[in-house]
Order: structure tokens, then sequence, then C-alpha cells
């Protein structure tokens, strides 16, 4: 038994959805409409400086640069791309309001994105937080 199927693109039609109209917003209203949903996080996320060491396993650790923390997790900068969903050993430092705050926890890594020639853009999830974490964030972000 044999079908025939349509597979006829009228103009306007992308050739990769067969058939599927594109959106009708241009690509800067589209960038502009992402930019304000990431603009209303429901989660503050502070920017910060400090140094992060990621533990791949208990001997080996990799030396990257923070950028934001927020209550629910931080990124970070690294020169090459990490697992994603893969869970590692983290130890934050980050140097605010004339004190050092030291942060050791369980994270996820989320997402990863290769940005420009800066190395590669990680968003870290925490696991459970001990009450000495939880005082140590709640400080940096104040």
């Amino acid at each position: 038994m044999q079908m025939d199927v349509d597979m006829t693109l009228s103009v306007g039609d992308n050739p990769f959805t067969c058939g599927e109209r594109e959106s009708k917003h241009s690509p800067f209203e589209e960038h502009t409409n992402i930019c304000r949903k990431i603009q209303n996080r429901m989660v503050a996320r502070v920017s910060v400086a400090g140094r992060v060491q990621v533990y791949q396993n208990p001997h080996t650790s990799i030396d990257a640069r923070l950028i934001e923390v927020s209550t629910e997790g931080f990124s970070l900068f690294l020169d090459y791309q990490l697992r994603h969903l893969q869970t590692y050993h983290v130890q934050l430092q980050v140097f605010r309001n004339a004190t050092t705050y030291r942060v050791d926890v369980q994270a996820q890594c989320v997402y990863a994105a290769l940005v420009r020639s800066e190395g590669f853009r990680h968003g870290f999830q925490f696991g459970p937080l001990d009450s000495v974490a939880e005082d140590a964030l709640l400080a940096i972000l104040a």
C-alpha cells in the first residue's frame, strides 16, 4: 500500500519545518521578549567576582571564574565544557563587603554555552545546603 504525502511548500514556509509557519515576530522582537523574561526572574542574581574549584573526583579540581550567585545556584566560566546534569563537589570563594566567604556544596551542572573566545559559561544548581552554606549565601546576596 502506497501513501501519497503532499510535501509542497508555499512561499514563506521554512523547509525544515515542513509547512509549519514561522514566527510572525522579527528576530529583534523575539530577542527583546527573551531579554524581558530573563529580567523578570523570580530569583535575584548578584554579579560577583570570585573563584571556584570544581572537583571532578576527590583528587582532581578545576579552577574557574565565578560570575553570578543566587539562592538557587551560580554561573561560572571555564576553558572547556563540563558534563551536563553531572553533580560536582564545588568550593566557592567570594570576596564581598570586606569579607571572604567560602561555600562548600554539591551542585549540578544544568547548562553550558560557548561564549565567544572567553570559554564556556556553565550554570549550576545547588544541591542540599547546610546551615553554614545558607548563611554564607545570604551574606553574599545581601
